[in-house]
């Protein structure tokens, strides 16, 4: 498999993030960045 594609996924924030759950929790794109 050596130079095939290969997409990476991470779910930074949890599955459902809720901002009432934790308040810092960043959500917008801009946040997380």
């Amino acid at each position: 498999m050596a130079g095939e594609p290969c997409i990476i996924s991470v779910a930074i924030t949890g599955s459902v993030p809720r901002r009432k759950d934790n308040p810092a929790l960043p959500v917008t794109v801009a946040e997380q960045i």
